[in-house]
């Protein structure tokens, strides 16, 4: 399923695991060496058949984008981990607006993938309980964050953490600079109220947060850059 955001030319692709993925990569593959490699050392097989499942699906999503063979596309990644497509596009530069960003996350049997025109970073989690919601608060979120958490019913306190988490995860994926900025440092939100607020970055940029609705038991957020 692909979902359509008010912003235009950001795409919002849904992926539920598709099994038979596993078995059509056995003969017909489209995944790199070292994609290939890497599946090799997962030990557990639910890992090994969501990773592969999960990487074609992205690779044959952007090959529709680029209008290339899925095992054409050739990924790198910046100093933080983040992976761009490094064939059959340029390498990535701020004043180049034709190039195709995109984002993947996974949680379970579940995917979304972000395709864009700009910066994008995306993330879904599996709503699960917090023990110690003090403790987790005050290494992930900033305090106005964690005044929204303290005033929801306690039967939604859990996916209103997890909404956080996912702005949070979104944005930096967004800006590309992995878990080397403190998350209690950014206040995101007035996101979890208006997704049509901007954050205006300390370089002068500025980000949306949009919330993604997924299945039941998750919660999603895509964050791009304002252009």
């Amino acid at each position: 399923m692909t979902l359509d955001l008010q912003m235009p030319n950001i795409q919002i692709h849904h992926y539920r695991l598709n099994r038979t993925e596993y078995q059509a990569e056995q003969h017909f593959p489209i995944l790199s060496n070292e994609e290939q490699h890497r599946t090799a050392r997962f030990i557990n097989e639910t890992d090994r058949v969501r990773y592969v499942c999960v990487h074609r699906f992205l690779r044959m999503k952007l090959a529709e984008q680029l209008g290339v063979l899925p095992k054409e596309i050739v990924f790198s990644k910046n100093g933080f981990g983040k992976p761009y497509v490094a064939s059959p596009q340029p390498s990535p530069s701020g004043q180049d607006e034709c190039r195709t960003h995109f984002n993947l996350s996974y949680r379970s049997d579940f995917a979304l993938l972000a395709i864009a025109d700009r910066e994008v970073g995306i993330d879904i989690e599996q709503v699960r309980t917090i023990f110690d919601v003090d403790a987790f608060c005050s290494i992930y979120l900033h305090h106005n964050e964690k005044a929204i958490i303290d005033q929801a019913l306690p039967s939604e306190q859990a996916d209103t953490i997890f909404t956080f988490w996912a702005f949070k995860e979104a944005f930096i994926k967004c800006l590309g600079i992995g878990f080397s900025r403190d998350l209690t440092e950014f206040d995101l939100s007035p996101f979890y109220h208006s997704p049509t607020h901007e954050l205006l970055w300390w370089n002068g940029e500025t980000f949306t947060i949009e919330r993604i609705e997924v299945v039941d038991g998750y919660v999603g957020a895509v964050a791009y850059k304002n252009q």
